[in-house]
Order: structure tokens, then sequence, then C-alpha cells
């Protein structure tokens, strides 16, 4: 059985160009498909497929694990909301907006000049809120503007003051409990600090928040994630219950805490905890995981996804030969422009915390297959400064969700199937060295 799991990295495989598009009923089309993908007709499916994506597939038994893939990470396929198509780089391409039982999904389906079922990829997704909830107060970040986006801050029992930590999300819309897979591990590290004396502040992603406020060409990381957390840290830095602040970033989060906490202006910021994060622009993650996607692959179907890779490897080297609005116009991925990424790698988040000097706790999972320990702890190492005060915490069976694994790996969305909750040693480890941190103690290695 091949891998199918380039279904969630947008990769789609070249195709000859698109001749006779506006023959072709596309949202029929991807309605047929989605409706046969749900009624288990994979045979039906697979047969509608052209040479390439049969190469990748391999047989009706890829297009039910394809399928497994998407209900494994988002639920249960529930229904179709619209649909609309348009040509694209030689594609006819059909964004289909589907809701499932854990998420809101807008799935892009692919088809050639004469119908066949050409690739499959998420555009976008946004998880639904957990339901669960923990006691707090409720902070608004923004008070009366457009945009204000209410916190929780959670404090432990006890007069204090608390250390605090400011908890940043890592790439797509997500809930103040980053909820995802059916983990929610912004809840779990809330709880489980708040047991162990150190106070938290969450909230939803601006992109989750305000999704209509995200649609323009120069929406950067700014607007994404920054501009929260400053909004988080100013009320924090107001409050006298809180002695000390640090940024916990998960992923693209952690990969900009230092560039969030460069913009941070006050006493109370001591430190911050990167976990399964890198010191890599984030395009050189997303090209990485993509390699690692179509590595399974051969023939013919291996060679048009290289081919796919290189194009969009092309893509994102070109940016920093053009002006900032040809940025703007440049469409990398579906609704994200060049200028996103070329503004998120303008920053070296590894120069950025060796000019801040601040103490750092950098955890990797070994059973991470998105910030793999060679673009993540190791890569930081390489980067960092030896002077800087930084310590290193690698947990063999922990995930890119922060919860332990048992068995091998899959190196795909499977590995999420039964998560469990935040990893209790992760826990400990990082409130010991919250703690050690904020009472002034060394803890460089």
């Amino acid at each position: 059985m091949k891998k199918t799991i380039l279904l969630f990295l947008c990769l789609l495989l070249a195709l000859p160009a698109l001749s006779q598009a506006q023959a072709i009923d596309g949202e029929a089309l991807a309605l047929e498909t989605l409706a046969d993908l749900a009624a288990g007709d994979y045979a039906a499916v697979f047969a509608s497929c052209d040479e390439a994506m049969r190469e990748a597939l391999g047989g009706e038994d890829g297009v039910a694990q394809l399928w497994a893939q998407l209900e494994m990470a988002f639920g249960a396929f529930e229904t179709v909301e619209t649909a609309t198509s348009s040509a694209q780089s030689g594609y006819l391409v059909v964004l289909v907006q589907c809701v499932f039982a854990t998420s809101d999904v807008t799935l892009q389906l692919a088809y050639d000049s004469d119908g066949a079922f050409a690739g499959l990829s998420v555009a976008f997704f946004a998880a639904k809120e957990n339901t669960q909830e923990l006691p707090g107060e409720t902070v608004l970040l923004r008070e009366g503007a457009q945009d204000e986006t209410p916190a929780t801050l959670l404090l432990p029992q006890g007069e204090g003051p608390f250390p605090c930590v400011i908890l940043v999300h890592g790439s797509g819309a997500s809930d103040k409990n980053l909820s995802a897979y059916g983990a929610a591990p912004f809840l779990d590290l809330a709880q489980g600090l708040a047991e162990r004396g150190i106070a938290s502040i969450r909230y939803d992603k601006y992109t989750y928040a305000h999704s209509q406020l995200c649609m323009n060409a120069d929406f950067t990381v700014q607007q994404e994630y920054i501009n929260d957390a400053l909004a988080a840290f100013q009320a924090l830095e107001q409050d006298e219950r809180i002695s000390s602040v640090f940024v916990v970033g998960l992923s693209h989060g952690a990969m900009l805490a230092p560039r969030i906490m460069e913009q941070m202006k006050g006493e109370k910021l001591l430190g911050a905890v990167l976990l399964e994060g890198s010191p890599l622009p984030l395009w050189q993650i997303m090209l990485s995981q993509m390699e690692a996607a179509i590595a399974p692959l051969s023939g013919e179907g291996a060679a048009q996804a290289q081919a796919q890779l290189d194009a969009q490897r092309a893509q994102f080297e070109a940016l920093a030969g053009m002006t900032d609005e040809e940025r703007m116009q440049a469409q990398i991925l579906p609704g994200v422009s060049g200028y996103y990424f070329y503004d998120e790698a303008s920053f070296d988040a590894a120069k950025g915390a060796n000019a801040l000097g601040l103490p750092l706790l950098i955890v990797q999972g070994g059973k991470d297959f998105q910030v793999t320990p060679q673009n993540g702890i190791d890569a930081w190492k390489e980067a960092l400064d030896p002077s800087l005060p930084v310590e290193y915490a690698y947990y063999e069976n922990m995930t890119h969700l922060l919860f332990d694994l048992q068995g091998e790996s899959t190196a795909s969305i499977a590995d999420y199937v039964n998560p469990g909750p935040v990893s209790t040693a992760l826990l400990d480890d990082m409130a010991a060295w919250i703690l050690r941190t904020a009472a002034g103690e060394d803890t460089a290695q």
C-alpha cells in the first residue's frame, strides 16, 4: 500500500495545459467524487483518476486510505456547503467547503482537460471549538476595537503573584484550546501548568476569530500572531497578580517566538518555551514535509510529484527578486500570497533569539513528523549561540501535538487517531524550568 499523506500538503500532480476548462462542469465532477468517497465507492473514484493519480494511489485501497485519513483528521464527513471552480496552472481546480464532525474543511480537487480526477488536497480547515472548558477570567484584547478578542486568564490557586505563559498557536485557524484531531493541547497545558503554580492566557487565533479580516494581500504574521500576543502581554504587565511572563509557542508559534518577544516592551518578559518549532522559515519546513511525502512514490507519479515540488520551491525562491506588489499578487497557496511567506522569512529566528539573550527551553518530540528533530532541536542547537541561556528537552515518544505515541510512528496523521493528553513529563519539566527561571536561577546547561 502506498502512502497517501500528500493529501494534507496541498500538493497536486503536474498536468498538461487545461485547454477545455470551460467545457467541464467542475462543481459537478467534484460533488460526484465526494459523493462516491462518502458512499465508499472507491472503485468508481479510482476509475475516474488520471494515470498519474492512479500511480500515486496504487488502487482502490489507496483511495480508501486517502478518505480514511481525512475522516481520521476531521471526523466523519457530514455535508457539502459550497463549491467553486477556476482554471489554475493547467488544472480545473474546485474548492469545496465541507463540514466534517470536528472541523470545517475546504477541499481542493483538481481535474484535467478530459475531466479525469487529478489531485486532492486540503486548502483550509478550522477545527470546531472544543467544548471543554476550565474556570478562568475573561480578558479583552483590543477592547472596543473591530477585532476585539476575548482571552481566558487561568490562575493557580493561592495568593500569587504567579509566573504566566502566553500560549501561541501553530499554523492554521485554531480555537483557544488548539483543538485538532480530537486533541486540545492548549487546554491541557493551561490546566497542567495551573496545577503546578503557573498561570496562562489563551485566546482564539486571529484567523479563527476574525477570518473575515484576514483576506488582504498584505496580511502577515503581524496580524495573524504578533498583535494578539502583544495585547496579552500588555494586559499581564498591568496585572499585579502576575510576576513574570513567558511566551510558549507551538510549531509555527515557536518559530515566531523570538520575533514576538522582540516587540514586547516591559520588565516582566523573562523567556520562552519553544515547542516543536524550528529556526527555519515556514516555506522550508513545508517543502521538507512535501519531500517526505513523495519519498514513497515511484514511476511517473514520483516524477510528476517531484516536478511539482521543484516548481513550488522555485516560486518561493523567486519571491526575493520581486517587489512587494508582485509578492502580493503571487498566490503561492490558495488564499496565501507570496508577501506573507516573504515577510515570514524576513526575520531570522535564531539571530533574533541570540540578540535578545533571554532564557529558552527548546522542546522536541522524537515522533514529530511535521517538524522533525533534524529541522527542530538539531537545527536550533546549530544556530543558537552556545553562550545563550538555553536548555534542550527531547521526548522520544512525543508527537507534534505533545502527547506520547505508543508503538511505531506512521509519519502521517494516522498517528493522531487516538490522541492522549499532553505528556506529563513535558508538563513537569516545563513547570520546573519556568519556576526556576522566574526565581532567577541559572537555567543554562
